[in-house]
């Protein structure tokens, strides 16, 4: 009823009431049959009492039969009426409350949903008690799927320990910010989250605000990584060279001396033996100071498609025949200008760790073509990141994968996971600085259990450039 527009009118019949309390009782069973909806009734030529308040007017009551009120009766009856009025309006205020309320709540609804964070309420039982739809946009779970599983089971279980630390941190009454952690979505995928926190006693909820920062560590990890490979390519580097020239002397030394003896003499295969294994060791230096970008390079024009095959041909004779190897080289992005020796070596390393990784058997491609928007989105984002055309050479195989706690660290060089005489650790680390020195970028792409596919960008060169 909008007390503005309409007016009420109530009815009662006195030859009804022949006692003066039922007047009151009748009143009482009046409000509670009507109350809170409430029916206007066609207004008798009688005198009406309104209904009435200092803020409005509501209505009238009017009374009908031949008897009269006596004093007691009139001011019973005027207490009834006003009593009604402010009944009535009570209830239009509470409905206005409401009304408001309710505005209110769908307005915070609407402003929780809009938040292009992540923000969610969480008992410390370990589950979300609400979340706003940006959880499902991002991680690709639904609210109900979110909230229904502890939230543990969807963090990182590296990160777990850190995560059910800071929840008892917030149980103690203080607030957490800038916590990181990374969460699980539908698909697998691992998603870095910066967390704001609260613990409110009085509600027994926590109140959070989560960030997607997994670009920003990404950024950050690959600056670290390059600062760090920066400090350890400047001190192999200067050992490479140093150790270089001693064995380029025992190279000299030796072969001067296998010079002077006939060609029956037993010690001869003794020299020859010297020079093979400076031979090697010169092949090691050589891998330090690519890594250290000091090599003395011999850059040219590089047909990527005869080096694939090449390369292809060399593992073919010197790998197992389990390993199906093949390549998929697009002429449109096969041209590069750089060092054949280094990009040569640089495949080989990643072919022959790849067969190692699939010591049952599998599939191992070269295959070359454009970048894909999101690599492109990636790489760009790094400080410095590309400018200009690049191709992409994928080396992909269906071994046994790279576990995810280790990827971060493979290009670290002396970091390996090989037995003690199977590998030096400097084999990716070479890849990294061969990348590097030719102006490119090295993205991973491994799932445990289904295989690795490093992705090596590099400058187009086309037909036309000599």
């Amino acid at each position: 009823m909008n007390k503005a527009n309409d007016l009420l009118c109530i009815m009662i019949n006195l030859a009804q009431m022949k006692e003066k309390g039922r007047i009151l009782s009748f009143y009482q069973d009046f409000l509670n049959r009507i109350f809170p909806e409430i029916t206007a009734s066609v207004i008798e030529e009688e005198t009406p009492y309104p209904i009435a308040t200092l803020n409005g007017s509501w209505g009238f009551l009017m009374i009908e039969g031949e008897e009269k009120l006596n004093e007691t009766d009139h001011s019973l009856l005027c207490n009834s009426v006003s009593l009604l009025a402010i009944v009535l309006e009570n209830s239009e205020n509470y409905r206005e409350i409401s009304r408001e309320a309710d505005k209110a709540r769908r307005i915070q609804e609407r402003y929780f949903d809009l938040s292009p964070d992540l923000l969610c309420i969480a008992d410390l039982d370990g589950y979300f008690v609400k979340l706003n739809r940006n959880w499902s946009a991002l991680l690709g779970w639904t609210r109900e799927e979110l909230m229904a599983r502890p939230w543990k089971e969807f963090v990182h279980p590296e990160d777990r320990m850190d995560t059910e630390e800071a929840k008892d941190y917030l149980a103690l009454g203080k607030n957490v910010f800038s916590f990181e952690n990374r969460y699980r979505s539908k698909s697998g995928e691992y998603y870095w989250l910066s967390w704001s926190s609260e613990y409110i006693p009085e509600e027994g909820y926590i109140f959070a605000v989560a960030r997607n920062i997994t670009r920003d560590r990404i950024v950050r990890d690959n600056k670290l990584q390059n600062d760090k490979l920066l400090a350890l390519g400047q001190l192999a580097g200067g050992v490479a060279h140093d150790f270089n020239n001693q064995l380029t002397g025992i190279m000299g030394f030796a072969e001067l001396a296998a010079a002077e003896i006939s060609p029956d003499s037993p010690a001869r295969e003794y020299l020859e033996n010297i020079i093979t294994s400076v031979s090697r060791s010169q092949n090691l230096t050589k891998q330090l100071l690519s890594y250290a970008r000091k090599g003395s390079d011999d850059h040219r024009v590089i047909e990527m498609a005869v080096l694939v095959d090449e390369v292809c041909a060399i593992l073919g004779r010197t790998t197992s025949r389990a390993v199906t190897i093949s390549s998929r080289v697009d002429s449109a992005y096969s041209r590069m200008r750089g060092d054949p020796s280094q990009i040569q070596n640089m495949l080989l390393n990643l072919g022959i760790n790849a067969c190692d990784a699939m010591p049952e058997g599998g599939e191992l491609v070269f295959e070359t073509g454009a970048p894909t928007p999101s690599d492109l989105e990636q790489l760009r984002s790094i400080r410095g990141g590309m400018k200009g055309e690049y191709f992409c050479l994928m080396i992909s195989d269906t071994g046994t994968g790279i576990p995810m706690a280790i990827q971060n660290k493979i290009f670290d060089p002396f970091f390996t996971t090989k037995p003690l005489q199977k590998g030096t650790g400097l084999g990716l680390s070479a890849v990294m600085g061969t990348v590097k020195g030719h102006s490119g970028y090295i993205l991973l792409d491994s799932i445990p259990g289904q295989g690795t596919t490093f992705k090596l960008y590099f400058p187009v060169l086309s037909r036309e450039e000599p």
